[in-house]
Parts: structure tokens; C-alpha cells; sequence
């Protein structure tokens, strides 16, 4: 769960870099800005639902825990993640939390962005070294066994992802000033950039076994992710011209290949585990999902069938009708 975490904050950082990098917040006005949010409520929800109708219908066949059904209207709108109860931001297809809180980075990134970039630099990176000590004051008290569901709360809680996603913006920010220096990488130095930041996080990972401990059973370990991830995003960023080893092997088909199904491997890897620890698992001499636990690594060739038939199936084909519609109204208002 160390490099999940780890995972997570990276998507967030690299989600504001990278928005910042391909839109223009100045144009992100009025009907540009419900355009952009319409064009990626067309991305999520389709693919969101359907995992959730698969998820809920294997619940109710294969588990004898049941559904809190009171969570299913909050989970179809992705709003889980704003109620400080785990049956709620924990419940149904769990992983869905994510897409909750990456809809508010995308509401609300046209205003982060314009008022960020009406700071100087220096200022952006201060104001962000007061959002994270303040993040940290924050977690460290709530350290107490009962305070667990509101520790766990906090790492899900959008507003606290919205500050990840800050630090991609501002990272892209400093990508850019930069560049505007003429800032180069040698291959050689690429290298030893990727390198020295994979050791780092090799570090946190371990460090991260470690953690309560140091901090307290219950203190939430995303934050040790947060300025490394951003160190990494910078050096890709760096390197995308110049690559190192790292870089090259991102590039790779099979590695391009999954990317192009990543958000369908995201939201059924739930789904794959039941399948596998109550249809596999009897074959295999098992049974129940707790097993997929000890196994995940065989659970993976299923995820990966399941993602491809998805997208080949029922992603793929749903956005290109609506990219084929979309420019259909453009040229009738054109």
C-alpha cells in the first residue's frame, strides 16, 4: 500500500501539471470553462457507472456481507468523498473515491491556475510550503485508535487533493521558467536524475513501514509522498526530451499500450479480484476474496482482460460517438 499511496499523489501532482501544460486558464471562461468540465464528466462518469452496476451485481452475488445501499446515490454522483464516514467514501466499488476528487481539480483548476500565475513564482512556492506544514499540523494529532475513520477520511478528502494537484500547477510553472533559461539535460545527467528520485521513493517506501511508529499509529503517510512526486514529475517532465533509462523503458509499446486502458485497470481492479477469488479461486483449491490478497500478482493477466474488453468494447466506440457528435454541433454552429 506504500507505492499506492505513493501512486496516488503522483496522479494528482502530474494531473495539475499536465492540465496546466496543454490549457490555456485565461480561456477557461464561462462557456469554455462548462465545455472543458462537460468534456470530462464524458470521460468518467460512463466508464464510472458501469463498474459500479458490474461491481454491485458481483456483490450481491458472490458476498454475504451485503450493500449499504444508502451510499449508492452518493457513489453514482461521486460526491462519496465529502462525507467523513467510511460506509460512504468507502463503500460500493471503493476505488471510485479517486474520480470524486479529481472532478474538483478539474472545476476548480481555471481559478487555481489564473491565481497562482498572478503570483510570482517565489510567492507560489512559499504559499505552498505554508499549505503543506499546515497539512502536516493538521495530521499529527489525530493519532488515537478512534480517530482512525477520520485519518483515513482526510485521505480522501478532495480539498487535500486539490493541494497535490496545486503542486503539479506550480510545478509546471516552474518547468516553464525553467526552460525559459535554457535549462538542459545531457543524457548522462537525465539518468542519474531519474535514478536518484526512484531512490528516493525507494527510500520513502521503506521509511513508510516504519511510519507509525514515528508519527503515531494513525497519521496519514501521503504526505511523505508529496515533495518527492513532484521532484519526479519535474525530472520526467525534464527528461521527456533527453530521456534517461527511465524514460525510455515509459516509452516502451507495452508500457504506451497500457496506459491507453489505464482508467478502465483503475476502476475494475476490484471487480478482477472477485471474479478471481470466487470463480478462480475454487479451481485453484481456494475460496473467497480474502485470497486475492495473498495472490494479486495472479489476479493481474484477469485485470487486464477485463480492462481491454472494456475499452475495446464499450469505452472506446461510446467516446469516439461523442467526439464524432461533438464535431458534428461545431461545424452546424460554425
Amino acid at each position: 500500500m506504500q507505492l499506492a499511496t505513493g501512486g496516488v499523489v503522483f496522479f494528482f501532482v502530474l494531473s495539475g501539471f499536465v492540465l496546466d501544460m496543454h490549457h490555456d486558464a485565461q480561456l477557461l471562461r464561462g462557456a469554455a470553462h462548462a465545455r472543458f468540465m462537460k468534456q470530462k464528466a464524458l470521460r468518467i462518469f460512463p466508464l464510472h457507472w458501469l463498474s459500479l452496476a458490474v461491481f454491485t451485481i458481483l456483490t450481491l452475488l458472490v458476498s454475504e456481507r451485503g450493500i449499504y445501499w444508502k451510499a449508492l446515490l452518493p457513489n453514482a454522483l461521486l460526491l462519496q468523498s465529502y462525507i467523513p464516514l467510511r460506509d460512504y467514501y468507502f463503500s460500493f466499488n471503493v476505488v471510485s473515491w479517486f474520480l470524486c476528487d479529481i472532478l474538483l481539480c478539474y472545476l476548480c483548476y481555471p481559478f487555481l491556475a489564473r491565481g497562482l500565475k498572478g503570483m510570482k513564482l517565489k510567492s507560489q512556492l512559499f504559499l505552498l510550503l505554508l499549505l503543506f506544514l499546515s497539512y502536516c499540523s493538521f495530521m499529527y494529532p489525530w493519532q488515537l485508535p478512534d480517530d482512525e475513520a477520520v485519518v483515513t477520511w482526510s485521505h480522501v478528502f478532495p480539498l487535500f487533493r486539490l493541494f497535490e494537484f496545486s503542486m503539479g500547477i506550480v510545478a509546471h510553472h516552474v518547468f516553464v521558467a525553467l526552460k525559459d533559461k535554457n535549462f538542459r539535460l545531457t543524457p548522462v545527467i537525465a539518468t542519474c536524475g531519474e535514478w536518484a528520485v526512484l531512490l528516493l521513493l525507494g527510500a520513502l517506501v521503506i521509511a513508510d513501514q516504519w511510519h507509525h511508529e514515528w508519527f503515531g499509529a494513525n497519521y496519514d503517510d501521503s504526505i511523505m509522498w508529496e515533495i518527492p512526486m513532484t521532484m519526479l514529475v519535474l525530472v520526467l517532465a525534464f527528461t521527456n526530451d533527453c530521456k534517461g533509462l527511465v524514460g525510455r523503458v515509459l516509452v516502451t509499446k507495452p508500457l504506451v499500450w497500457l496506459g491507453t486502458i489505464s482508467m478502465e485497470l483503475f476502476l475494475f481492479q476490484a471487480i478482477a479480484g472477485r471474479l478471481y477469488g470466487f470463480v478462480v479461486c475454487p479451481v485453484l483449491g481456494h475460496w473467497g476474496y480474502e485470497d486475492c490478497y495473498a495472490n494479486y500478482w495472479l489476479i493481474l493477466p484477469l485485470l487486464i482482460a477485463i480492462a481491454w474488453l472494456v475499452n475495446r468494447l464499450f469505452n472506446r466506440p461510446l467516446q469516439a460517438r461523442w467526439r464524432v457528435q461533438g464535431s458534428k454541433k461545431l461545424e452546424s454552429l460554425q
